[in-house]
């Protein structure tokens, strides 16, 4: 290959693992939802939760989402999410705007005062039940289910990084240096390999 070749490739090669291959910690987008889910009616002679309101923290779009966190309270209790297919077979989806609901009939899992619930949607209601079960538990509405902007997260992708560190973001400062350094080092590393496996071919 001549200088002018390999620098040329050289560049290619620059060009791909800026675009986040194997290079390090990535970012990638995440969004918040906060939301409030008012009872409305009980199916299980009895059943009233109170109130489910809090932040749902999701990753994909722009429509289809996947719940990774969840914050906020369900009659006055603190809840935890469930990981996917830990309770009522949840997949932990979200879908915004709601098409025509907001989860799947699998739902979102949660713990509150150490008992597992399950919300979910289905044939056009909102239902929160402790059980493995369809049309038990309580039906509740929508008050509000609002997103917030999305902002940059740990995830993947070399330019998200730049970008992050030339926003001025002080508090990511030791990270912005850490990654270019690992980055950099890999791509040399690299070149110098491809340098060398030229030079056996000249």
């Amino acid at each position: 290959m001549t200088p002018k070749g390999l620098s040329h490739f050289k560049l290619v090669a620059l060009i791909a693992l800026l675009y986040g291959a194997d290079v390090g910690p990535v970012f990638a987008q995440v969004t918040t939802f906060d939301f409030t889910f008012n009872f409305s009616k009980s199916l299980t002679a009895g059943a009233n939760y109170g109130v489910l309101t809090g932040s749902f923290t999701t990753t994909g779009g722009p429509t289809a989402y996947v719940i990774t966190a969840m914050s906020g309270t369900l009659g006055g209790y603190s809840t935890t999410l469930l990981s996917v297919g830990a309770f009522a077979g949840n997949d932990n989806a979200l879908t915004f705007p709601a098409n025509p609901g907001y989860f799947t009939e699998g739902g979102v899992s949660f713990v509150a005062n150490n008992i597992d619930y399950n919300l979910y949607y289905y044939q056009g209601n909102y239902t929160i039940t402790p059980t493995d079960a369809l049309n038990n538990g309580a039906q509740y509405t929508v008050k509000s289910f609002t997103k917030r902007v999305p902002g940059p997260v740990p995830g993947a992708g070399l330019w998200s990084f730049g970008g992050l560190c030339l926003g001025g973001l002080a508090t990511r400062f030791r990270l912005c240096v850490a990654t270019s350094a690992i980055a950099f080092r890999k791509l040399s590393a690299w070149l110098k390999r491809l340098g060398g496996a030229s030079a056996a071919c000249a």
